[in-house]
């Protein structure tokens, strides 16, 4: 059923059939948002999803719809990825993560070669194979961050706020000490900076 709504957003369609090595001329943003359907698990908005999960944008709107997992500010225009998330959702194709994509065809061909280099599936002499091995499903992930997870995407928030504190403590350090000989040039760009970041804070 289409509404209103639907008029902002457009179909991943699959894409195959452009030249690799084309190079287009990179067009306008048409305003729309492109509807993501994940071929593998993911973190979006501090939350993760994988190829099953119900779609986050449609969810904050009351809708469940687990075909596409979130609405990216992109489009795909002569083959290439434009608009504030252009780049990133270009990243995740790249990467395999979109479904039906070249690219998660040749991500899924590399997983069966390693999975059946590594014999993640079993052998004769190890029946259970090594399931450490097998790419990571959202159950899998879930399990590996359910430390991080625990207290939702704001406890997630402020883990990475405090990640970006620490390294940025660190950076300070780092140049205070000077950063060892020949970094001169280095060290001075770097306080102005810093300084000029704490000027703006007053």
């Amino acid at each position: 059923m289409k509404n209103d709504a639907d008029d902002d957003l457009e179909d991943l369609d699959p894409v195959g059939d452009e030249d690799p090595d084309r190079k287009p001329e990179v067009a306008p943003w048409n305003g729309k948002k492109t509807r993501i359907r994940l071929e593998h698990p993911a973190c979006r908005d501090q939350v993760l999803i994988g190829p099953q999960s119900d779609c986050l944008d449609c969810a904050r709107l009351g809708k469940k719809d687990a075909r596409h997992q979130f609405h990216a500010a992109a489009s795909r225009v002569n083959g290439q990825w434009v608009g504030p998330e252009g780049d990133h959702i270009a990243l995740l194709q790249a990467g395999g993560w979109l479904a039906g994509t070249r690219e998660a065809k040749a991500r899924a061909d590399r997983q069966a070669e390693v999975d059946m280099t590594r014999g993640t599936h079993g052998s004769k002499d190890r029946p259970q194979g090594f399931p450490e091995y097998r790419a990571l499903t959202l159950d899998r992930l879930k399990s590996l961050w359910r430390n991080e997870l625990k207290d939702g995407p704001k406890g997630m928030m402020v883990i990475e706020l405090d990640q970006r504190r620490e390294e940025t403590a660190m950076l300070r350090e780092a140049v205070r000490q000077g950063l060892g000989e020949g970094f001169e040039p280095l060290v001075a760009a770097l306080k102005e900076a810093l300084s000029g970041r704490e000027d703006k804070r007053k």
